[in-house]
């Protein structure tokens, strides 16, 4: 189910370039849903992921990042890559581990 409406979520947003990334965050999105059995924490998360994407657009079009940043820009994707996936994925084991303590408990 969750890959399913994972496909389904990035396939509706019409853009090639970007449906290997939401169809991550689809999946993503999904086993937070799975794991908190709550709708509002994926919720709050893309929230947060749109609110993100629309202040970068936002400065970089203003030009407000500073005059270094494409110096760096390289190295600082990797790196950012790197960061991200981990805590992604650290969020996703706090969330998981939260989980799996309170079934435990009931």
């Amino acid at each position: 189910g969750i890959l399913l409406s994972s496909f389904l979520f990035s396939f509706l947003h019409f853009q090639f370039y970007g449906f290997v990334p939401r169809l991550y965050l689809g999946v993503v999105f999904g086993f937070v849903y799975l794991w908190s059995g709550s709708i509002w924490l994926p919720i709050t998360a893309h929230f947060l992921n749109n609110a993100i994407a629309v202040l970068a657009f936002y400065f970089l079009d203003k030009e407000m990042t500073g005059t270094g940043i494409e110096m760096y820009s390289e190295y600082a994707t990797w790196q950012r890559i790197f960061m991200g996936i981990l805590i992604v994925i650290l969020a996703l084991w706090q969330i998981y581990s939260k989980n799996k303590l309170t079934r435990i408990r009931h």
